[in-house]
């Protein structure tokens, strides 16, 4: 692996990014942290679509059946739609939430409005709304009227009336942050609930037909994320512009060429073994390449001074699924289960590298049992 410094004009700085980026060759380090408003900008997009895309996959609902290709752009609209719906449904759901706490404090004591409130305090009346914990009313002056509202085996509601000031008296009072119109609280709980109702619906739409183009949409963005990030990363003196990173010494050659062609400076040299920011490319062969998938699983990967233990693994675990369940009729019904499963997947993707996995795994498990004799356990 080499460690490459890239350097161009300044002016050329994004043309030289995407020349990269369409190379494909350059692991790309940021010389600088790649801060900008650009950056945050996809960053929050992109976290507001990951959100979206796992709030559609968690409703479970099959996907309509489409033969269109997917569509980034398709996918963009989808998006925005999505993310709108997906706010309004949490702001909704908030206030849901206060509503339904406001219409519990309210609904013992029964229906009344702020404007009959009013009208007392017009008529020269101070009010205020009380509550203790158990059935006795603590002492009142006398120069007040009590009014009990209801009582339960909780608390005993009263209102206080009084034509002078109440506020030096330490009345237990009850407050209502969202008024005491119990009515006008249940008829909005209602629509809120009619509305969401809506954009669940609307939700469950768009997951039938649109996911397809808003995972193409969310590849587009992670490419443009990457672009900006490699943009602002990189470092700049005088007129100049400079981006590093590693590229695989096979592809040096190629790497070159196109410099050589777009007019940049490049310096290279051989990345230290001990080097923590190279990274590993593997070069599995094409036979073994569900190793990828078992490397996935465990989420290990070997590190750039190690040892590639890709194929070894491969065997190992197919010899020791083998050895483990050794049952020549089981090892059947998993090839089958395999058989189909290569039906229903496509060639080049990572359902299909599980299928060999799972047929290799299954061959091996009915050789064994096949040389033990060992058939569903008989």
């Amino acid at each position: 692996m080499q460690k490459v410094t890239v350097v161009c004009l300044d002016k050329d700085r994004q043309k030289t990014v995407a020349r990269l980026q369409e190379l494909g060759t350059l692991h790309v380090v940021p010389t600088k942290q790649p801060s900008s408003e650009e950056v945050d900008g996809l960053v929050r997009q992109q976290e507001h679509l990951a959100e979206l895309l796992v709030a559609l996959t968690a409703l479970k609902v099959k996907q309509d059946d489409c033969t269109r290709t997917p569509d980034a752009q398709r996918g963009k609209q989808a998006a925005a739609e999505g993310i709108r719906l997906m706010q309004e449904r949490k702001a909704d759901s908030e206030r849901l939430a206060q509503l339904q706490q406001a219409i519990a404090r309210l609904q013992p004591w029964g229906q009344f409005s702020a404007k009959q409130l009013d009208r007392l305090q017009a008529a020269g009346w101070n009010y205020a709304l009380c509550a203790v914990n158990g059935k006795t009313i603590p002492e009142i002056p006398a120069s007040c009227r009590v009014l009990p509202v209801s009582a339960d085996s909780r608390q005993t509601r009263f209102l206080v009336l009084s034509r002078d000031e109440l506020d030096d008296l330490g009345l237990p009072r009850v407050h209502f942050p969202l008024g005491t119109d119990l009515h006008a609280l249940q008829q909005e709980h209602q629509q809120l609930e009619q509305r969401t109702s809506e954009q669940q619906q609307q939700l469950t739409a768009l997951a039938k037909s649109s996911q397809a183009d808003l995972q193409a949409f969310a590849d587009t963005l992670a490419e443009q994320l990457d672009f900006a990030r490699a943009e602002h990363g990189m470092g700049d003196s005088q007129n100049l512009s400079y981006i590093g990173g590693y590229v695989p010494s096979s592809k040096m050659d190629e790497l070159r060429a196109v410099a050589r062609q777009q007019g940049w400076g490049i310096r290279y040299l051989e990345a230290d073994r001990d080097d923590p920011e190279v990274p590993t490319k593997l070069q599995i062969p094409r036979q073994f390449q569900i190793a990828n998938l078992i490397f996935d699983l465990i989420g290990v990967l070997p590190g750039y001074n190690e040892v590639d233990v890709s194929v070894s693994l491969v065997i190992f675990l197919s010899i020791f699924c083998g050895f483990l369940v050794g049952d020549a009729g089981y090892g059947t019904l998993f090839l089958l289960l395999a058989a189909y499963l290569w039906r229903k997947t496509e060639r080049g993707t990572t359902g299909r590298l599980g299928v060999i996995l799972l047929a290799t795994f299954s061959a091996t498990v009915l050789v064994y049992g096949a040389m033990t004799g060992s058939w569903f356990g008989i």
